[in-house]
């Protein structure tokens, strides 16, 4: 079955490029950081793992936002526009925690 790509699925995977990005982006300045120390692979995975935490944090809270406001509908037509913010946090959770994920399973201390 030849299934079409909706714009939905569209945005979500432009979004998961923009969180690749950001990670690619935070683990060279965390590369680089070390730089100076001679121990650059520590902060590149330390950045990756403190800020895997904090995608973390944000999508539990824009998961509590769109659902406050999944309740607020039921009073007053629904805007979507709520849902493109949890839709950009669920693409930056989904690349961070799959990357935090084979991190872990690497089993390297970065503390």
């Amino acid at each position: 079955m030849n299934k079409s790509i909706t714009v939905s699925d569209y945005s979500f995977v432009r979004n998961c490029k923009y969180a690749a990005v950001c990670l690619l982006v935070s683990t060279v300045l965390g590369f680089i950081y070390g730089l100076p120390g001679l121990r650059p692979f520590q902060p590149a995975l330390f950045t990756v793992g403190f800020t895997a935490a904090m995608v973390f944090v944000n999508f539990a809270l824009a998961s509590v936002f769109i659902i406050f406001v999944l309740i607020l509908s039921v009073f007053k037509k629904l805007n979507p526009r709520y849902f493109r913010y949890w839709k950009i946090s669920a693409a930056f959770f989904v690349v961070y925690m799959l990357v935090y994920a084979v991190l872990s399973g690497l089993k390297l201390f970065i503390f």
